[in-house]
Formats: structure tokens, C-alpha cells, sequence
């Protein structure tokens, strides 16, 4: 399984791959918005787990941008901490 991460913090990074590599999940990262939207065109990925505060493209328009222009129905995991006020942006994607 092939998974693309889009986070900006390179612990969470650092952690994630210490958990899944050793599981044989197939990584590649990115740590912006920009990189990650490259990578998703390139490749096809069986999930992404993506930070919805990045620099660049934010991951709420990088979810759309992959629905929307690159046509992926990739599952996506929404990873960050939000605010309160934010969830009901959330569940218009």
C-alpha cells in the first residue's frame, strides 16, 4: 500500500514513518501544499494522510484541487488541531 503524507511538522513526519514503513506501507511526503499536489499528479496513491494547516495550498483546497482537477478519489485523511469555530468548514468537502 502506497500512502502519501502532506504535513508540515517533520516529528509527526518522522513519526508516522516509524509506525507504517515497518508495517510494509510505501511512503513518500511532502512538506507543503505546493510538493504535495505535485506528488499526488505523479502518482497514484492508496491514501493520504493530510495536515489541513500547511504552507502553500492549505489542505482543505489541496483535498478539492485532487478531487476537482486531478480527478482522485483517493481516500484522505484529514490530520491537524483545529479550532473549534472551524468543523463546519470541514464537512463541506
Amino acid at each position: 500500500m502506497r500512502i502519501l503524507i502532506i504535513e508540515d511538522n517533520a516529528d509527526i513526519v518522522a513519526n508516522l514513518y516509524a509506525f507504517l514503513e515497518p508495517r510494509g506501507y510505501v511512503l513518500d511526503s511532502a512538506a507543503n501544499g505546493y510538493a504535495g499536489f505535485a506528488l499526488a499528479a505523479q502518482h497514484d496513491y492508496d491514501a493520504v494522510i493530510l495536515d489541513i494547516k500547511l504552507p502553500g495550498i492549505d489542505g482543505l483546497t489541496l483535498c478539492r484541487k485532487m478531487r476537482d482537477e486531478l480527478q482522485k478519489d483517493t481516500p484522505v485523511l484529514m490530520l491537524s488541531l483545529i479550532h473549534i469555530s472551524e468543523p463546519t468548514r470541514l464537512l463541506s468537502i
